[in-house]
This record gives C-alpha cells, sequence and structure tokens, in this order.
C-alpha cells in the first residue's frame, strides 16, 4: 500500500495487488482520497483543536511522516491552517532527527512551569492556611 500511496502522489492511478485474490487491481488518485478523506479531515481537526486549545499560533505547517506524500494531505492542511503545508527532504526522518532538540525545549519549559507552579501552590497553600486560621479564630471568639 505505501508504494501505491506514493505512487499515486505522482501520478493520476496506480495498481495495488490484493494479496488475498492474487491479483493487481487499478486504484485511482480520486478513489484513494475519496477513503482517506474522512480519517484525514478528523486527524486535520485535532491538529487544529489542539493548537487552540494551547494558544498557539503556527507560523509554519511542515508535513512529516509516510501519509504526508498524499496530496490531498498538503491540501487540508492549506485550507484549514491558512498556510503552505512545506514538504521536507526526509519526512519519514524529521519527528526522530528533532526529537533530542524538541525534548530539550521541553524540559526546560517544565522546569519553569514546574517552579511556577510551586509558587503558585505556595501562595495557593498560605492563602488557605490564612483563610482557615482566620475561620478557627473567629469561631473561637464567638464561643468566648
Amino acid at each position: 500500500m505505501r508504494a501505491a500511496k506514493e505512487s499515486l502522489s505522482r501520478q493520476g492511478a496506480t495498481f495495488v495487488h490484493v494479496p488475498l485474490l492474487d491479483v493487481e487491481v487499478p486504484l485511482g488518485r480520486e478513489q484513494l482520497e475519496a477513503l482517506a478523506m474522512p480519517i484525514l479531515d478528523r486527524t486535520v481537526g485535532v491538529a487544529l483543536g489542539v493548537l487552540r486549545e494551547a494558544g498557539a499560533v503556527p507560523d509554519a505547517v511542515h508535513r512529516v511522516g509516510g501519509s504526508s506524500r498524499v496530496p490531498l494531505v498538503a491540501t487540508l492542511l492549506h485550507q484549514r491552517f491558512g498556510l503552505p503545508a512545506a514538504p521536507i527532504d526526509q519526512p519519514d526522518l524529521a519527528v526522530a532527527l528533532g526529537t533530542p532538540d524538541g525534548a530539550r525545549r521541553r524540559a526546560g519549559h517544565r522546569a519553569r512551569d514546574g517552579a511556577r507552579e510551586r509558587a503558585r501552590g505556595t501562595a495557593r497553600d498560605r492563602a488557605r492556611r490564612t483563610a482557615r486560621d482566620r475561620a478557627r479564630r473567629t469561631a473561637r471568639d464567638r464561643a468566648r
């Protein structure tokens, strides 16, 4: 199937081997796109939703991975993100090559976010203790 997807990225039709029947059947780009559209549309929608929820505004869209070669993927990304979906030289390696750099950046963010959260937690705990102590004193004073 991979060979068929890659072939259909360059031309309008190809043949796919069906092992169970041991035959080659024709497959057109339009047929593949019709089959893939619901999944691809949902996937692009999830990606857009994740970015919106994170408050991230992408300034570029890069296609990585095997199915990124399917022309419909580029079309959907461009339509939904409003940015051209740029192909890269070796899309199968992009995630692996980007992982060490991304992990260092994420680790830095986590460290800063963790310190911020601890500071917030400390202030929140202090406010709760103050409110609790004040309520206890008020209750004690009323009881006297």
